[in-house]
């Protein structure tokens, strides 16, 4: 009996095999064969993929298909049903090999270093694929959509909405397996609406699409399946989106409804729409209308928790998250970018809070000011200008200026009213309103400088210094001898004040004229009378001109006056006035009396035209001084407002042409003839190399200048730029930057002469040895003597990373064996390329001692023939410092001297700056090849005792990769789930950071402080992505301690002056890291157990690398002074065997770098973890939750068996 089941089950499971690799051969092509073995599986049936073939019996193939399912179900009711397990494993695991060589294939077509996951059809196996088509109408789905389903066939699927033991369309899709559902988003604008500033909105014309994956309604169709109506449409689980900032909303249906549902036959669904969305937008009116306005678009789920629903954007290629209608045109705004984030945050209910998924996009829109200057500021600036004609006319001519200048202030009003009125009105102060209220007031100025003009106009001094003492003011005189009597009754002769009229040099300019003979000659009569005469009679014309000789003898004197007497013509006017009133006195009603200028009852005319010279004054300053005032506060406007701005949005884009300068100084100096016109011009102390590099940037910067009116017209204009015009920006922005860099000053900027930064910035140590040492040269050999003062025993610091000197290497091996030295011991960091000492046969002769360990040297760590020393990074100087190790000699890789004896260490400084500062004996290999960088890594040459000159050797490189699909999904999270705009980066080297990089070409004001970096930034430093300007610490510079990376990156540090280099002690001290603000520090580790601790420098008992600066900026990110800090611990969740990274213990040997109580935050390609904060029980579900989901049942195991309790999130 056993023995007929045992070949029962036999020939059953040969029959099976062969009739499903008869009938695939036989039905499917070569290039359909990978796809078909994966969509026959995920449906489990063995339906044609393609078109059915001319002649093809479907009745025949039905039939075959009968009696397998008839077998089938034999076998599951007999005894020996177990038979269809083996067959069951087997073709699981060929599909799941098959569907894996898919994704494989897709990978490696990727688009611009992006992976659509919805560009190819791809079934899910552990989903039932639905037999909607017929046999002939399935398979061979295309990517392309070419034909469509009717929807009403999805009704064998959904039904009403709910089926039994199938569809619910009120459960997401990942809902009943504890996983939350993905949905792409995408919005493309059709067009716009002008902004409306009073109500701070816009209306949005736009195409909303969404892609999720809804596996239950995968079916067998060749085509997908459209769904136009609600009917059906409103029986599907579809996403409950909603826009946050939205004032109102309505779907378009004109002719129909405009939305479409397209379910694809792997179950991808995907919905697009058309609405119209007023959106509110709180415009910051600072700079109106100068301004720039971000107005956000926020999508967010209104019921769905972030673990049901989660959004992201549609990144991928080719199609990205916000597209417009290239042909949009707005009134005052063009859209200059767009710009989209994730957000997420808690919300309170009524009994706890959840946390609601929800993505945001920024439309970046710039106003075109050009017709604001048309209606605003040229008019207004005419009026300002019209109101100074008022200082040209007559001071006299009060009605004109003052119509004038009211006229122009009403006319400014009624402007400045119509100019505001569609503006909201704000708490602060706009820049038109600036504009404005100056034009305003300087129009009241000259509305003010005429009521001062006027003033002195009509100013009568009724006491001045022009006048006699009160004792002659209104004498009378006698008729015959023209003496006065005094108050008193003595009589003053008039001669008296006749004598002191002419002692004055008034009067004789104007004799030969005899004003006063003119008076006595005329012929006319007037009244006259005795003084003391009482009664009023008639006079003849003898009688009054007697009567007026007689009061106005001063008159008559000054007529017969000799004519040596000068008489000017302001005298000249006071005798016209003292005669005016003698003769208006000489009336019968009293004696004549001379009112002459003497009367304190009369205004002073002298003091009258003096006042009016002031008068004449104020207006003859105010000419220039109103045109220059407005002429100054428009400069400054302007520059504020508009052109600064201008300069500073150049500045980001500008970073390529440091590049141009960088390479026009690097050939200046490798070539020869420019060398010793140099050496030429140094040697008669004319001109130094540093000057000559100056001399140039200067006039670039001029040259630059004359571009730059250009440049603002076409921006007023709202034109775009050519792309010869953005080389001109570039260079412009690259010199204007250079006067405005974080207020350094203008010579540390224009100069490149090592005097300026001989001097170390920052460190240990700093000041000491950085100086030239007097009346001490380096001694200069070839590579055989160099070593001569090497001995048996001593201690040798070499410089590693970038900067290993290979060539010295060798030399001093060649040295040693030669001279058959012993227990020599080397120190360093990693050294890269061929270490001649790291085989057998150096044992007792020379062993190194490793700081970190690498690829060079990790073998002969690990079998015992070098030594490892695990220690902080920042604390490797402190090696030296403190005598831990006592250093002989230092073998250091250089630049060439400049003309002041100043060399660079390089591409590397680390903790080589505190040996050669502690060694006794410095040697130093000099290579044009090597860049020449600023801070620390300055070093005189008078601090090297032997120099040997070697330029053939090029520096070691390491080659850019692009990341894999795990490392590119870490990346992806990071940069949008965990990095700011404005924060501090940390990245080490590898693919994480190289992934996380180009994910980060939305953000904005980012700053670098690491220890190292690689070419992954030079992107984000052209894109003006990384500008420094709100780091704390070096601002406005990259901080660093070495790098690593291709030739490129070597020639961007050459003579760059953007870069600093520190003392790894310093730069990777936590009290100095935190000091950033929003520190960012990504690390990677090998392996991390439940609990959250991190092995980075060993697998298993092997030792890998070393302690690096994880732990210091782990811990600097943590304590960041402004709470914002992210320390990210990222791995790939499984090994390249397919081995989880996530384990429930560490592996036996592994080295604990970052403890438990260091780690806050967790990335891998399934997510992040958050642990910091949370006990054992939480961060061990947080950790599963990221692990890779084939591992995730036996972790959860492991964990309950570890901590005794099952892991929660509560």
């Amino acid at each position: 009996m056993a023995l007929r089941s045992k070949l029962w089950r036999l020939v059953m499971r040969f029959f099976l095999i062969a009739l499903v690799t008869t009938h695939c051969l036989a039905r499917v092509s070569q290039s359909d064969l990978r796809s078909t073995l994966v969509a026959e599986h995920s449906r489990k049936t063995h339906r044609d993929h393609r078109e059915v073939p001319e002649g093809h019996d479907d009745q025949t193939f039905a039939q075959l298909l009968g009696s397998v399912e008839d077998l089938q179900q034999k076998m599951k009711a007999s005894p020996t049903a177990n038979v269809i397990a083996p067959l069951q494993a087997f073709t699981d695991q060929f599909a799941k090999s098959a569907q894996a060589r898919g994704q494989n294939d897709d990978f490696s077509a990727e688009m611009g270093g992006k992976y659509n996951r919805f560009s190819t059809t791809s079934f899910d196996a552990n989903f039932k694929t639905h037999s909607l088509c017929e046999s002939w109408n399935s398979g061979g789905q295309s990517d392309n959509l070419e034909w469509s389903e009717s929807a009403d066939r999805l009704l064998r699927i959904i039904g009403n909405g709910v089926v039994k033991n199938g569809y619910n369309m009120f459960m997401a899709p990942g809902q009943s397996q504890g996983l939350a559902t993905n949905v792409s988003v995408a919005v493309y604008i059709e067009s716009m609406s002008s902004f409306k500033a009073q109500t701070m909105d816009f209306e949005v014309d736009m195409y909303l699409a969404m892609g999720w994956y809804d596996r239950r309604l995968a079916h067998n169709c060749t085509h997908p399946i459209l769904i136009t109506h609600k009917f059906i449409a409103d029986r599907l689980w579809q996403p409950d989106l909603y826009f946050v900032n939205s004032k109102f909303a309505y779907l378009q249906e004109v002719t129909a409804p405009n939305f479409m549902v397209i379910v694809y036959p792997d179950g991808l669904i995907f919905k697009s729409m058309r609405i119209d969305v007023t959106l509110s937008c709180m415009m910051d009116l600072q700079r109106f209308p100068m301004d720039k306005q971000e107005c956000p678009l926020v999508i967010q789920s209104y019921a769905y928790i972030e673990n049901i629903l989660n959004l992201t954007w549609h990144e991928e290629p080719p199609n990205f998250p916000i597209g417009s209608n290239t042909e949009i045109k707005l009134n005052d705004m063009v859209i200059t970018n767009t710009r989209t984030e994730k957000c997420s945050g808690p919300y309170p209910m009524f009994r706890g809070h959840g946390n609601w998924s929800c993505i945001r996009a920024f439309i970046v829109m710039k106003r075109l000011v050009l017709f604001h200057i048309i209606q605003t500021y040229i008019p207004t600036g005419m009026l300002v200008s019209i109101s100074w004609m008022s200082f040209w006319l007559d001071p006299r001519a009060s009605p004109a200026r003052i119509s004038l200048t009211i006229t122009s202030l009403l006319t400014l009003t009624t402007m400045s009213n119509g100019a505001r009125q569609d503006l909201p009105q704000v708490s602060y102060i706009k820049a038109l309103d600036i504009w404005l209220t100056f034009s305003q007031a300087l129009i009241f100025l000259v509305l003010l400088e005429y009521s001062f003009v006027s003033y002195y106009m009509t100013k009568r001094n009724l006491e001045c210094p022009h006048r006699a003492p009160p004792n002659y003011v209104a004498t009378p005189y006698s008729h015959n001898n023209n003496v006065a009597q005094s108050p008193s009754g003595e009589d003053v002769r008039v001669k008296k004040s006749v004598d002191e009229l002419l002692a004055n040099e008034h009067y004789a300019r104007y004799r030969a004229e005899s004003p006063v003979a003119n008076i006595r000659n005329r012929h006319t009569s007037i009244d006259s009378g005795h003084p003391h005469a009482k009664a009023v009679n008639s006079y003849s014309m003898t009688t009054g001109l007697s009567h007026c000789m007689n009061s106005t003898a001063i008159l008559c004197h000054a007529a017969t006056a000799p004519s040596t007497v000068k008489v000017t013509r302001s005298s000249w006017s006071d005798l016209l006035e003292a005669e005016h009133t003698a003769l208006m006195a000489a009336t019968p009603h009293g004696g004549a009396h001379l009112y002459s200028k003497f009367d304190s009852s009369k205004p002073c005319q002298k003091c009258a035209n003096e006042n009016e010279m002031i008068a004449r004054q104020i207006d003859k300053y105010s000419r220039s001084l109103f045109p220059a005032a407005f002429a100054c506060f428009s400069f400054t406007y302007w520059w504020y407002y508009d052109w600064l701005s201008l300069v500073l949005l150049l500045m980001q884009v500008a970073r390529a042409s440091w590049m141009e300068e960088i390479g026009w100084a690097h050939q200046l100096r490798s070539g020869k003839r420019s060398m010793k016109i140099v050496a030429m011009l140094s040697s008669v102390k004319i001109l130094r190399f540093g000057d000559l590099v100056k001399l140039y940037r200067i006039v670039r910067c001029l040259t630059m200048v004359l571009v730059y009116w250009t440049i603002f017209f076409k921006s007023v204009s709202g034109n775009l730029f050519g792309s010869f015009e953005i080389v001109l920006l570039s260079s412009f922005s690259n010199c204007t930057m250079r006067l405005l860099t974080l207020g350094r000053p203008v010579a540390r900027l224009f100069s490149t002469s090592s005097a300026v930064l001989a001097a170390p910035l920052h460190g240990a140590d700093g000041g000491l040895r950085s100086h030239p040492i007097a009346a001490k040269t380096p001694k200069i050999t070839d590579m055989k003597s160099a070593f001569s003062a090497v001995r048996s025993g001593d201690q040798i610091f070499v410089h590693a990373n970038s900067a290993t000197p290979a060539p010295m290497l060798k030399g001093l091996w060649e040295h040693v064996k030669e001279n058959n030295l012993k227990n020599i011991t080397t120190h360093g960091l990693l050294l890269d390329g061929d270490v001649p000492w790291n085989n057998t046969e150096c044992d007792g002769v020379i062993r190194s001692n490793h700081l970190f360990t690498g690829a060079t040297c990790r073998k002969s760590v690990n079998e015992g023939r070098a030594d490892f020393n695990s220690v902080f990074l920042s604390d490797t100087p402190l090696l030296f410092r403190r005598g831990a190790i006592k250093l002989n000699v230092a073998i250091l890789h250089v630049s060439p001297p400049d003309a002041n004896g100043f060399c660079s260490l390089g591409t590397c400084v680390d903790c080589s700056r505190a040996a050669w500062m502690t060694a006794d004996h410095v040697i130093a290999m000099v290579n044009k090849n090597m860049p020449r960088t600023f801070g620390d890594s300055i070093i005189h040459s008078s601090n090297i005792d032997v120099m040997v000159r070697d330029d053939s050797f090029a520096l070691p490189e390491l080659p850019v990769r692009s990341p894999g699909e795990q490392e590119a999904k870490i990346g992806k999270l990071i940069a949008e789930n965990l990095v700011d705009d404005g924060a501090t980066l940390q990245m080490g080297i590898g693919g994480i950071p190289d992934a996380v990089l180009p994910a980060l070409k939305n953000h904005r004001d980012l700053g670098i402080h690491t220890e190292m970096f690689s070419d992954g930034a030079l992107d984000l430093i052209a894109r003006g992505v990384v500008n420094n300007k709100l780091k704390k610490i070096i601002p406005g510079k990259i901080l660093t301690t070495f790098v690593y990376g291709t030739r490129k990156l070597y020639d961007f540090l050459d003579d760059n002056p953007m870069v600093e280099f520190g003392d790894v002690q310093w730069v990777n001290d936590p009290s100095i890291i935190r000091q950033n603000p929003k520190v960012t520090a990504i690390n990677s580790c090998v392996e991390i157990d439940l609990t959250g601790q991190v092995v980075s420098d060993s697998v298993g008992k092997k030792f890998l690398s070393g302690f690096g600066g994880q732990v210091d900026y782990i811990r600097g990110a943590a304590l960041s002074n402004d709470g914002l800090g992210r320390p990210i611990i990222a791995m790939p969740s499984t090994t390249n065997k397919g081995e989880t990274k996530i384990v429930p213990f560490l592996s036996e040997g592994g080295g604990v770098v970052t403890t438990r109580a260091h780690v806050h935050y967790v990335v891998t390609d399934f997510g992040i973890a958050q642990l910091w904060g949370k006990n054992m029980r939480q961060r061990a579900y947080e950790l599963i939750q990221i692990a890779h989901p084939d591992h995730r049942e036996s972790l959860e195991k492991s964990a309950f068996e570890r901590l005794k309790v099952m892991p929660s999130a509560d």
